[in-house]
Protein backbone atom coordinates (compact mmCIF):
# COMPACT_ATOMS: atom_id res chain seq x y z
CA UNK A 1 0.00 0.00 0.00
CA UNK A 2 1.50 3.25 -0.97
CA UNK A 3 1.12 6.11 1.32
CA UNK A 4 1.43 10.19 -0.07
CA UNK A 5 2.33 12.38 2.52
CA UNK A 6 1.45 15.49 1.95
CA UNK A 7 3.69 18.43 1.60
CA UNK A 8 4.09 20.13 5.22
CA UNK A 9 2.89 23.45 5.10
CA UNK A 10 4.98 24.60 7.95
CA UNK A 11 8.20 23.44 9.78
CA UNK A 12 8.04 24.13 13.91
CA UNK A 13 5.66 27.09 13.61
CA UNK A 14 7.80 28.25 10.07
CA UNK A 15 5.49 28.76 7.29
CA UNK A 16 6.90 26.92 4.40
CA UNK A 17 6.33 29.07 1.18
CA UNK A 18 4.34 26.72 -1.59
CA UNK A 19 5.63 26.87 -5.25
CA UNK A 20 4.04 28.71 -7.72
CA UNK A 21 3.96 27.13 -11.46
CA UNK A 22 5.27 29.68 -13.72
CA UNK A 23 2.92 30.75 -16.09
CA UNK A 24 4.18 29.98 -19.81
CA UNK A 25 6.02 32.51 -21.89
CA UNK A 26 4.00 33.36 -24.92
CA UNK A 27 6.37 34.16 -28.08
CA UNK A 28 6.76 37.90 -28.18
CA UNK A 29 4.91 39.90 -31.38
CA UNK A 30 7.82 40.69 -33.01
CA UNK A 31 9.11 36.61 -32.70
CA UNK A 32 5.30 35.82 -34.36
CA UNK A 33 6.23 38.55 -37.11
CA UNK A 34 9.69 37.04 -38.06
CA UNK A 35 8.34 33.52 -38.01
CA UNK A 36 5.05 34.37 -40.30
CA UNK A 37 7.07 36.38 -42.52
CA UNK A 38 9.31 33.61 -43.24
CA UNK A 39 6.72 31.25 -43.94
CA UNK A 40 5.29 33.55 -46.63
CA UNK A 41 8.78 33.94 -47.42
CA UNK A 42 9.29 29.80 -47.80
CA UNK A 43 6.27 29.22 -49.53
CA UNK A 44 6.95 31.75 -52.08
CA UNK A 45 10.35 30.46 -52.81
CA UNK A 46 9.29 26.75 -52.70
CA UNK A 47 6.01 26.09 -54.31
CA UNK A 48 5.48 24.74 -57.36
CA UNK A 49 9.14 24.57 -58.21
CA UNK A 50 8.49 22.23 -61.40
CA UNK A 51 5.59 23.93 -62.65
CA UNK A 52 7.62 26.36 -65.23
CA UNK A 53 9.80 24.75 -67.90
CA UNK A 54 13.69 25.75 -67.56
CA UNK A 55 14.98 28.61 -68.99
CA UNK A 56 18.31 28.86 -71.44
CA UNK A 57 20.13 29.83 -68.14
CA UNK A 58 18.85 26.88 -65.94
CA UNK A 59 19.03 24.37 -68.62
CA UNK A 60 22.80 25.12 -69.18
CA UNK A 61 23.20 24.24 -65.90
CA UNK A 62 21.45 21.34 -65.47
CA UNK A 63 22.67 19.52 -68.13
CA UNK A 64 26.19 20.98 -67.46
CA UNK A 65 26.00 19.47 -63.62
CA UNK A 66 25.45 16.05 -65.13
CA UNK A 67 29.06 16.31 -66.49
CA UNK A 68 31.50 14.43 -64.90
CA UNK A 69 33.88 16.68 -62.38
CA UNK A 70 36.90 16.06 -64.74
CA UNK A 71 34.99 17.39 -67.75
CA UNK A 72 33.14 19.58 -66.21
CA UNK A 73 36.22 22.21 -65.29
CA UNK A 74 37.50 22.66 -68.83
CA UNK A 75 33.90 22.94 -70.60
CA UNK A 76 33.30 25.86 -67.86
CA UNK A 77 36.55 27.76 -68.67
CA UNK A 78 35.72 27.27 -72.64
CA UNK A 79 31.96 27.67 -72.39
CA UNK A 80 31.37 29.31 -69.55
CA UNK A 81 32.30 32.32 -67.30
CA UNK A 82 31.02 31.02 -63.83
CA UNK A 83 33.10 29.15 -61.53
CA UNK A 84 32.47 25.17 -60.87
CA UNK A 85 30.93 25.45 -57.35
CA UNK A 86 26.95 25.95 -58.58
CA UNK A 87 27.19 23.19 -60.57
CA UNK A 88 28.71 21.06 -58.40
CA UNK A 89 26.36 21.48 -55.33
CA UNK A 90 23.41 20.71 -58.57
CA UNK A 91 25.11 18.10 -59.70
CA UNK A 92 24.29 15.50 -56.48
CA UNK A 93 20.00 15.92 -56.70
CA UNK A 94 20.36 15.67 -60.50
CA UNK A 95 22.14 12.14 -60.64
CA UNK A 96 19.03 11.57 -58.08
CA UNK A 97 16.67 12.76 -60.36
CA UNK A 98 16.71 14.89 -63.62
CA UNK A 99 13.83 17.04 -63.51
CA UNK A 100 13.37 20.69 -63.08
CA UNK A 101 12.42 20.54 -59.91
CA UNK A 102 15.56 18.80 -58.68
CA UNK A 103 17.83 21.44 -60.67
CA UNK A 104 16.12 24.30 -58.78
CA UNK A 105 15.89 22.53 -54.72
CA UNK A 106 19.50 23.69 -54.21
CA UNK A 107 18.86 27.41 -54.75
CA UNK A 108 15.25 27.13 -52.99
CA UNK A 109 17.09 25.58 -50.06
CA UNK A 110 19.80 28.13 -50.03
CA UNK A 111 17.51 30.92 -50.29
CA UNK A 112 15.21 29.48 -47.78
CA UNK A 113 18.09 29.37 -45.39
CA UNK A 114 19.22 32.91 -46.55
CA UNK A 115 15.75 34.06 -45.46
CA UNK A 116 16.14 32.80 -41.99
CA UNK A 117 19.42 33.71 -41.28
CA UNK A 118 18.46 37.28 -42.00
CA UNK A 119 15.38 36.94 -39.91
CA UNK A 120 17.87 35.46 -36.68
CA UNK A 121 19.78 38.56 -37.74
CA UNK A 122 17.02 41.10 -37.76
CA UNK A 123 15.18 39.95 -35.02
CA UNK A 124 16.45 41.83 -32.26
CA UNK A 125 16.32 45.38 -33.97
CA UNK A 126 12.87 46.23 -33.70
CA UNK A 127 10.63 48.07 -36.34
CA UNK A 128 13.75 48.01 -38.35
CA UNK A 129 14.14 44.46 -38.36
CA UNK A 130 10.63 43.52 -38.46
CA UNK A 131 9.81 45.58 -41.50
CA UNK A 132 12.81 44.12 -43.06
CA UNK A 133 12.30 40.68 -42.81
CA UNK A 134 8.91 41.50 -44.40
CA UNK A 135 10.49 42.91 -47.48
CA UNK A 136 13.46 40.38 -47.67
CA UNK A 137 10.88 37.47 -47.62
CA UNK A 138 8.27 39.09 -50.63
CA UNK A 139 10.48 40.97 -52.57
CA UNK A 140 10.39 39.96 -56.43
CA UNK A 141 14.06 39.86 -57.34
CA UNK A 142 15.17 37.48 -54.35
CA UNK A 143 12.29 35.25 -54.63
CA UNK A 144 12.48 34.92 -57.99
CA UNK A 145 16.37 33.76 -58.53
CA UNK A 146 16.03 32.17 -55.31
CA UNK A 147 13.71 29.99 -57.33
CA UNK A 148 16.04 29.83 -60.47
CA UNK A 149 18.47 26.90 -61.07
CA UNK A 150 21.33 29.20 -61.05
CA UNK A 151 24.25 30.17 -59.01
CA UNK A 152 22.43 33.84 -57.69
CA UNK A 153 20.36 32.37 -54.47
CA UNK A 154 23.37 30.82 -53.16
CA UNK A 155 24.95 33.95 -53.63
CA UNK A 156 22.02 35.70 -51.20
CA UNK A 157 23.09 33.43 -48.81
CA UNK A 158 26.66 34.09 -49.08
CA UNK A 159 25.54 37.85 -49.43
CA UNK A 160 23.78 37.82 -45.52
CA UNK A 161 26.08 35.04 -44.39
CA UNK A 162 29.00 37.67 -44.82
CA UNK A 163 27.05 40.53 -43.82
CA UNK A 164 26.09 39.08 -40.64
CA UNK A 165 29.64 38.17 -40.04
CA UNK A 166 31.23 41.23 -40.77
CA UNK A 167 29.26 42.71 -38.25
CA UNK A 168 29.64 40.34 -35.20
CA UNK A 169 33.46 41.24 -35.93
CA UNK A 170 32.49 44.77 -35.66
CA UNK A 171 31.17 43.80 -32.69
CA UNK A 172 33.61 41.77 -30.89
CA UNK A 173 36.69 40.85 -33.26
CA UNK A 174 37.06 37.09 -32.28
CA UNK A 175 38.76 34.49 -34.36
CA UNK A 176 36.18 32.68 -35.44
CA UNK A 177 34.66 35.42 -37.54
CA UNK A 178 37.82 35.37 -39.25
CA UNK A 179 37.59 31.38 -40.05
CA UNK A 180 34.15 32.55 -41.06
CA UNK A 181 34.46 35.06 -43.00
CA UNK A 182 37.34 33.03 -45.25
CA UNK A 183 35.07 30.58 -45.61
CA UNK A 184 31.90 32.40 -46.87
CA UNK A 185 34.17 34.49 -49.79
CA UNK A 186 35.79 31.20 -50.85
CA UNK A 187 32.58 29.61 -51.59
CA UNK A 188 31.60 33.06 -53.03
CA UNK A 189 34.68 33.43 -55.20
CA UNK A 190 33.64 30.01 -56.51
CA UNK A 191 29.80 30.55 -57.21
CA UNK A 192 30.59 34.13 -59.35
CA UNK A 193 33.39 36.47 -60.16
CA UNK A 194 31.67 39.11 -58.78
CA UNK A 195 31.53 37.60 -55.22
CA UNK A 196 35.10 38.81 -55.35
CA UNK A 197 33.99 42.51 -55.63
CA UNK A 198 31.65 41.62 -52.56
CA UNK A 199 35.10 40.55 -51.11
CA UNK A 200 36.96 44.13 -51.61
CA UNK A 201 33.92 45.35 -50.02
CA UNK A 202 34.51 43.46 -47.29
CA UNK A 203 38.07 43.84 -47.18
CA UNK A 204 37.41 47.43 -46.37
CA UNK A 205 35.54 47.09 -43.82
CA UNK A 206 37.99 48.06 -40.88
CA UNK A 207 38.92 51.45 -42.49
CA UNK A 208 41.79 52.94 -41.70
CA UNK A 209 42.48 50.81 -38.49
CA UNK A 210 46.20 49.59 -38.23
CA UNK A 211 45.53 47.08 -34.86
CA UNK A 212 46.36 43.69 -35.59
CA UNK A 213 42.93 42.85 -35.52
CA UNK A 214 42.17 44.90 -38.45
CA UNK A 215 45.11 43.25 -40.04
CA UNK A 216 43.87 39.63 -39.31
CA UNK A 217 40.32 40.60 -40.52
CA UNK A 218 42.43 41.82 -44.02
CA UNK A 219 44.45 38.88 -44.33
CA UNK A 220 41.34 36.73 -43.62
CA UNK A 221 39.38 38.18 -46.10
CA UNK A 222 42.77 38.10 -48.83
CA UNK A 223 42.85 34.73 -48.19
CA UNK A 224 40.11 33.37 -50.24
CA UNK A 225 41.11 36.05 -53.55
CA UNK A 226 44.39 34.52 -53.28
CA UNK A 227 43.10 30.64 -53.73
CA UNK A 228 40.67 31.55 -56.10
CA UNK A 229 43.64 33.21 -58.35
CA UNK A 230 46.27 29.92 -57.69
CA UNK A 231 43.21 27.62 -58.64
CA UNK A 232 41.01 28.99 -61.27
CA UNK A 233 42.95 31.83 -62.34
CA UNK A 234 43.66 29.65 -65.63
CA UNK A 235 40.26 29.20 -66.36
CA UNK A 236 39.26 33.01 -65.72
CA UNK A 237 42.23 34.12 -68.42
CA UNK A 238 40.33 31.56 -70.99
CA UNK A 239 37.02 32.87 -69.95
CA UNK A 240 37.55 36.51 -70.55
CA UNK A 241 38.11 36.06 -74.05
CA UNK A 242 34.55 34.95 -74.83
CA UNK A 243 31.12 37.22 -72.94
CA UNK A 244 27.80 34.91 -73.35
CA UNK A 245 25.58 37.30 -72.15
CA UNK A 246 26.59 41.07 -71.67
CA UNK A 247 25.04 43.48 -69.64
CA UNK A 248 25.42 47.20 -69.87
CA UNK A 249 27.99 49.97 -69.10
CA UNK A 250 27.39 52.32 -66.56
CA UNK A 251 25.05 55.43 -66.92
CA UNK A 252 22.58 57.51 -64.59
CA UNK A 253 19.61 54.89 -66.72
CA UNK A 254 21.47 51.68 -66.18
CA UNK A 255 22.02 52.78 -62.95
CA UNK A 256 18.96 53.28 -61.85
CA UNK A 257 17.37 50.61 -63.91
CA UNK A 258 20.26 47.95 -62.38
CA UNK A 259 20.12 48.75 -58.87
CA UNK A 260 16.25 49.80 -59.20
CA UNK A 261 15.14 46.06 -60.07
CA UNK A 262 16.70 45.18 -56.91
CA UNK A 263 13.82 46.50 -54.54
CA UNK A 264 10.87 46.51 -57.72
CA UNK A 265 10.28 44.47 -60.91
CA UNK A 266 8.39 47.79 -62.45
CA UNK A 267 10.33 49.98 -64.77
CA UNK A 268 8.15 53.59 -63.77
CA UNK A 269 8.94 52.70 -59.81
CA UNK A 270 13.19 52.27 -59.98
CA UNK A 271 13.79 56.13 -60.00
CA UNK A 272 11.65 55.60 -56.80
CA UNK A 273 13.02 52.68 -55.42
CA UNK A 274 16.46 54.15 -56.08
CA UNK A 275 15.90 57.54 -54.22
CA UNK A 276 14.48 55.39 -51.29
CA UNK A 277 17.56 53.24 -50.61
CA UNK A 278 19.78 56.34 -50.73
CA UNK A 279 17.41 58.31 -48.79
CA UNK A 280 17.36 55.62 -46.44
CA UNK A 281 20.96 55.14 -46.11
CA UNK A 282 21.45 58.44 -43.50
CA UNK A 283 19.47 57.38 -40.96
CA UNK A 284 20.95 54.18 -40.66
CA UNK A 285 24.32 54.99 -40.60
CA UNK A 286 23.53 57.11 -38.07
CA UNK A 287 21.40 54.82 -35.79
CA UNK A 288 23.12 51.61 -36.04
CA UNK A 289 26.74 52.17 -36.17
CA UNK A 290 27.58 48.77 -36.91
CA UNK A 291 24.90 47.41 -39.02
CA UNK A 292 25.61 50.77 -41.17
CA UNK A 293 29.15 50.15 -41.55
CA UNK A 294 28.44 46.73 -42.66
CA UNK A 295 26.02 48.00 -45.29
CA UNK A 296 28.62 50.17 -46.77
CA UNK A 297 31.46 47.68 -46.80
CA UNK A 298 28.87 45.08 -47.80
CA UNK A 299 27.22 47.08 -50.52
CA UNK A 300 27.89 50.71 -50.61
CA UNK A 301 31.72 49.76 -52.06
CA UNK A 302 30.69 46.89 -53.97
CA UNK A 303 28.47 48.41 -56.38
CA UNK A 304 31.13 51.79 -56.18
CA UNK A 305 33.58 49.19 -57.87
CA UNK A 306 31.47 47.49 -59.88
CA UNK A 307 29.95 50.81 -61.54
CA UNK A 308 33.64 51.67 -62.03
CA UNK A 309 34.69 48.81 -63.98
CA UNK A 310 31.06 48.94 -66.06
CA UNK A 311 32.27 52.39 -67.14
CA UNK A 312 34.37 50.15 -69.81
CA UNK A 313 33.25 46.70 -69.28
CA UNK A 314 29.58 45.38 -70.33
CA UNK A 315 28.75 43.61 -67.06
CA UNK A 316 26.05 46.02 -65.60
CA UNK A 317 23.32 43.13 -64.94
CA UNK A 318 20.86 42.86 -61.47
CA UNK A 319 21.55 39.66 -60.82
CA UNK A 320 25.30 39.90 -60.39
CA UNK A 321 24.30 42.02 -56.91
CA UNK A 322 22.30 38.62 -55.72
CA UNK A 323 25.29 39.12 -53.27
CA UNK A 324 23.87 42.34 -51.99
CA UNK A 325 20.05 41.63 -51.98
CA UNK A 326 19.33 42.30 -48.44
CA UNK A 327 20.76 45.89 -48.99
CA UNK A 328 18.62 47.83 -50.39
CA UNK A 329 15.70 46.16 -48.50
CA UNK A 330 16.85 47.42 -44.84
CA UNK A 331 17.71 50.92 -46.04
CA UNK A 332 14.14 51.19 -46.82
CA UNK A 333 13.27 49.35 -43.67
CA UNK A 334 15.84 52.69 -41.95
CA UNK A 335 13.04 55.04 -43.22
CA UNK A 336 10.19 53.15 -41.95
CA UNK A 337 11.82 53.30 -38.28
CA UNK A 338 12.00 56.99 -38.74
CA UNK A 339 8.58 57.91 -39.49
CA UNK A 340 7.70 55.18 -36.74
CA UNK A 341 9.79 57.35 -33.83
CA UNK A 342 8.25 60.30 -34.72
CA UNK A 343 4.17 59.13 -34.71
CA UNK A 344 3.35 55.32 -34.54
CA UNK A 345 0.39 56.21 -36.90
CA UNK A 346 3.41 57.65 -39.68
CA UNK A 347 5.33 54.29 -39.43
CA UNK A 348 2.61 52.34 -39.96
CA UNK A 349 1.39 53.71 -42.95
CA UNK A 350 5.39 53.87 -44.29
CA UNK A 351 5.51 49.84 -43.12
CA UNK A 352 2.32 49.61 -45.76
CA UNK A 353 3.45 51.76 -48.44
CA UNK A 354 6.94 50.06 -48.53
CA UNK A 355 5.53 46.70 -47.94
CA UNK A 356 2.61 47.39 -51.30
CA UNK A 357 5.62 48.71 -53.20
CA UNK A 358 7.81 45.04 -52.65
CA UNK A 359 4.82 42.45 -52.35
CA UNK A 360 3.15 42.28 -56.07
CA UNK A 361 5.99 41.38 -57.32
CA UNK A 362 7.12 38.73 -55.12
CA UNK A 363 3.73 37.45 -55.28
CA UNK A 364 4.16 37.07 -59.09
CA UNK A 365 7.46 35.73 -59.02
CA UNK A 366 6.40 31.66 -58.53
CA UNK A 367 4.29 32.14 -61.57
CA UNK A 368 6.64 33.79 -63.97
CA UNK A 369 7.51 31.73 -67.25
CA UNK A 370 10.66 33.16 -69.17
CA UNK A 371 10.17 34.12 -72.66
CA UNK A 372 10.72 30.82 -74.14
CA UNK A 373 8.17 28.75 -72.18
CA UNK A 374 5.50 29.49 -74.47
CA UNK A 375 7.64 28.32 -77.13
CA UNK A 376 8.55 25.12 -75.15
CA UNK A 377 5.11 24.17 -74.17
CA UNK A 378 3.96 24.12 -78.06
CA UNK A 379 7.40 22.04 -78.73
CA UNK A 380 5.71 19.27 -76.07
CA UNK A 381 2.39 19.45 -77.28
CA UNK A 382 3.32 19.05 -81.32
CA UNK A 383 6.42 16.99 -81.36
CA UNK A 384 6.53 13.53 -81.14
CA UNK A 385 9.37 10.71 -80.25
CA UNK A 386 11.63 10.44 -82.89
CA UNK A 387 11.30 13.97 -84.61
CA UNK A 388 13.77 16.81 -85.19
CA UNK A 389 14.00 19.94 -83.33
CA UNK A 390 16.06 22.55 -85.16
CA UNK A 391 17.10 25.51 -82.97
CA UNK A 392 18.70 28.78 -84.63
CA UNK A 393 20.89 30.33 -83.07
CA UNK A 394 22.36 27.17 -82.36
CA UNK A 395 23.27 27.88 -78.30
CA UNK A 396 19.33 27.83 -77.66
CA UNK A 397 19.75 23.54 -77.86
CA UNK A 398 20.17 23.69 -74.29
CA UNK A 399 16.74 24.81 -74.02
CA UNK A 400 15.30 22.15 -76.52
CA UNK A 401 17.46 19.30 -74.94
CA UNK A 402 16.19 19.79 -71.71
CA UNK A 403 12.63 20.52 -71.85
CA UNK A 404 12.07 17.74 -74.33
CA UNK A 405 13.69 15.21 -72.36
CA UNK A 406 17.14 14.23 -73.81
CA UNK A 407 18.89 15.89 -70.73
CA UNK A 408 22.60 14.58 -71.46
CA UNK A 409 25.72 16.61 -71.24
CA UNK A 410 26.16 18.42 -74.92
CA UNK A 411 28.63 20.49 -76.32
CA UNK A 412 26.78 22.76 -78.76
CA UNK A 413 28.11 23.86 -82.49
CA UNK A 414 26.62 24.54 -84.62
CA UNK A 415 25.27 23.18 -87.89
CA UNK A 416 23.15 22.98 -90.58
CA UNK A 417 19.54 21.31 -91.63
CA UNK A 418 16.95 21.93 -94.45
CA UNK A 419 19.74 24.53 -95.88
CA UNK A 420 19.00 26.44 -92.73
CA UNK A 421 22.85 27.07 -90.85
CA UNK A 422 23.51 28.19 -87.50
CA UNK A 423 21.61 25.72 -85.86
CA UNK A 424 21.63 22.72 -83.23
CA UNK A 425 19.71 19.25 -83.84
CA UNK A 426 18.09 17.50 -80.95
CA UNK A 427 16.25 14.23 -81.68
CA UNK A 428 13.05 13.78 -79.26
CA UNK A 429 13.84 10.95 -77.39
CA UNK A 430 11.73 7.78 -77.05
CA UNK A 431 11.72 6.47 -80.65
CA UNK A 432 12.68 5.73 -84.38
CA UNK A 433 13.84 8.25 -86.23
CA UNK A 434 10.78 10.36 -88.63
CA UNK A 435 10.71 12.44 -91.68
CA UNK A 436 9.42 15.43 -89.21
CA UNK A 437 11.42 18.12 -88.59
CA UNK A 438 10.63 21.03 -86.34
CA UNK A 439 12.28 24.46 -86.63
CA UNK A 440 12.18 26.92 -83.81
CA UNK A 441 13.46 30.68 -84.77
CA UNK A 442 13.02 34.13 -83.58
CA UNK A 443 9.99 35.26 -84.53
CA UNK A 444 11.59 38.32 -86.98
CA UNK A 445 14.17 35.40 -88.22
CA UNK A 446 14.17 34.96 -92.32
CA UNK A 447 15.46 31.91 -93.20
CA UNK A 448 14.75 29.65 -96.28
CA UNK A 449 14.16 26.36 -95.87
CA UNK A 450 15.05 24.69 -99.05
CA UNK A 451 13.83 20.98 -100.19
CA UNK A 452 10.91 20.55 -97.71
CA UNK A 453 7.31 20.80 -97.85
CA UNK A 454 5.40 22.19 -94.34
CA UNK A 455 3.73 19.83 -92.16
CA UNK A 456 1.55 21.68 -90.09
CA UNK A 457 0.63 25.34 -89.36
CA UNK A 458 2.76 28.25 -88.35
CA UNK A 459 3.09 29.06 -85.00
CA UNK A 460 4.29 32.18 -83.29
CA UNK A 461 3.98 33.96 -79.77
CA UNK A 462 5.43 36.94 -80.93
CA UNK A 463 9.04 35.97 -80.04
CA UNK A 464 9.67 32.69 -81.64
CA UNK A 465 8.00 30.79 -84.34
CA UNK A 466 7.99 27.27 -84.78
CA UNK A 467 7.38 25.35 -88.21
CA UNK A 468 7.77 21.96 -89.25
CA UNK A 469 8.62 20.39 -92.40
CA UNK A 470 8.43 17.12 -93.88
CA UNK A 471 11.57 15.77 -95.27
CA UNK A 472 11.81 14.10 -98.85
CA UNK A 473 12.21 10.23 -99.19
Amino acid sequence: MTVIRARPTAVAGVEVPQRRARPARLPSLPTVWLVAWVAVGTALRTWGLGSRPLNLDESFEALTARRAPADLLPFLAHFDTAPPLSYLLRSPFLAVQATGTMARVPSAACSVAALVLFALWMRRRGILGMTATALFAVDGFVVHFGREGRMYAVLELVGVGAAMVCEAWLRSPRRRFLVAIAGIGLAGAFLHVEALILLVGVFTLPGLRRDREAWLWRGAVAAPMVVYAAAWGWALAIQRSHSHQPGRHTSPGAVVDVLGALVTSSQALRLFAMVAVVAGAVPLVRRHSSLGRTWLACFAVPVAVTLLLAARLDILLPRFFAYAAWAPLVTIAALVEVAATRRAALGLIAGVVSLAFVLPAGVDSPGYAGPAAEAVWQLERVTRPGDAVAVQPFWLGYLVEWNLGARRPILTRPGSILGVDDVHVTQVPGGRPTARVWLLEPADATSTVVGAKECAPEWTDGVSRLRCFQRPP
